[in-house]
């Protein structure tokens, strides 16, 4: 019987399959410390993705260590340029995370991580052309962390991807108020002007 070629995984999917069984493997671990509180999530139709994870009904402590490490997954996605499975990671961890903040019992530790998730996938969505996706997540992100620059000059990445410079603007000038020597905020103000100065000039010839 011919079984065909055998397909050995490519440097991008060994890396991706190492970093997922390095923490499912602890699955039964952690749900030895939950107890019967902890229950599946919806898996993802994409088969590519293999961690339907667990909602936390005993441990804040493991919910938020599960959510970190769906967000380092995430993190790999993002380093092998893999964005929309990053994408995917992210939204899994949130899932965890959120499960925290619903309860009462997220703490600043907690928050940050969701912020981490919500800037990372912000960067993803930029990545792949979906800016008002891109725009989302940093609404989200500025929520928690209003004064967050990368936050700030992400969403007025994609403003500016979307034509709407004013706004693209009033994000540029806080992220400016908070870190006046940020070169990439400096390139991209400079760049919304000099369009708006072409846009002026081509309307009044």
């Amino acid at each position: 019987m011919n079984l065909g070629t055998v397909q050995y995984p490519t440097p991008i999917q060994h890396s991706y399959l190492l970093t997922s069984f390095a923490f499912w493997k602890r699955i039964p671990q952690l749900l030895q410390e939950l107890g019967a509180e902890a229950f599946y999530l919806e898996q993802d139709d994409d088969n590519h993705d293999d961690s339907a994870g667990f909602v936390f009904g005993k441990s804040v402590e493991t919910a938020a260590e599960a959510g970190e490490e769906i967000k380092k997954l995430g993190n790999e996605n993002f380093k092998n340029q893999d964005y929309k499975y990053g994408i995917q990671k992210y939204q899994q961890a949130l899932r965890y995370l959120n499960w925290c903040e619903a309860t009462g019992t997220a703490t600043a530790a907690i928050n940050n991580i969701v912020a981490q998730c919500y800037n990372n996938m912000a960067a993803c969505e930029l990545k792949l052309d979906k800016n008002r996706n891109a725009v989302e997540a940093c609404d989200k992100l500025l929520e928690i962390d209003p004064k967050n620059v990368k936050g700030l000059y992400r969403r007025a990445c994609a403003y500016k991807a979307m034509n709407e410079p004013e706004r693209c603007m009033q994000d540029l000038k806080k992220a400016l108020q908070i870190n006046p020597h940020d070169s990439s905020l400096k390139k991209l103000e400079k760049e919304v002007r000099q369009e708006q100065r072409q846009k002026g000039h081509s309307e009044d010839s």
